[in-house]
């Protein structure tokens, strides 16, 4: 077996590394220190072909697993996935969650892919420098008529860290959908640890009736 303890990098190594990539929230320092907030361990291992940021988090009963978010970066080998392989054990994980950006490469034979999604399959980097004319291009007519609906309708985007209205929106969202969102202070702590990374928006609409509504909310 390979001696685990030199496969690990400190966080500056790390950052160096991820910096030949594509930005990826969920592969950075500033994901990590929103995960320690939390209460989870983190730590950073790889060589000069992979690296990624891991995360074990707790389970009941003693037990914990291993998550590699939107990673590893880079291009994985065997050596990777023993050094993986060692680091769950000690951690007494029962498996690791790895959800990459990449198709990769060598891939363990014990590997199932999940269904379930953590995170949104589809992601969209937006230029905001542009004008709000070339960004209405881009879109599709279902989406810019969607907006001008809105806009007769003077809907308004507020900025703000009203998480309360946020979540009670979001309870209603995954009663009707059918999923699980985290509790409200993961997104607190989110809004907190992440600062300029993360906004919290809310759409705000006045009915007929001059009664205030929250129709929508993303962060």
């Amino acid at each position: 077996l390979f001696n685990l303890y030199s496969f690990y990098v400190n966080a500056k190594t790390f950052q160096d590394f991820r910096r030949l990539f594509e930005k990826n929230l969920w592969q950075s320092l500033e994901w990590s220190d929103f995960q320690i907030m939390l209460g989870h361990e983190v730590f950073f291992f790889g060589d000069d072909e992979a690296m990624a940021m891991g995360i074990i988090k707790k389970l009941p009963f003693g037990f914990s697993y291993l998550e590699i978010p939107r990673g590893p970066l880079g291009n994985t080998d065997q050596r990777f996935w023993e050094e993986l392989k060692i680091k769950s054990k000690e951690s007494k994980c029962i498996f690791a969650r790895i959800s990459p950006i990449y198709r990769l490469a060598g891939l363990p034979y014990l590997c199932i892919k999940n269904k379930a999604q953590v995170f949104p399959e589809h992601t969209l980097m937006l230029d905001l420098h542009l004008s709000n004319e070339e960004i209405l291009k881009q879109m599709k007519p279902k989406g810019r008529y969607n907006i001008r609906v809105a806009q007769r309708n003077k809907v308004k985007i507020l900025e703000t860290d009203n998480t309360e209205d946020f979540y009670k929106l979001l309870k209603q969202t995954e009663k009707r959908d059918g999923f699980s969102g985290h509790n409200k202070g993961y997104y607190e702590t989110m809004l907190k640890s992440l600062g300029e990374n993360t906004k919290l928006y809310l759409a705000e609409y006045i009915n007929e009736k001059n009664e205030q509504l929250i129709i929508a909310g993303a962060i």
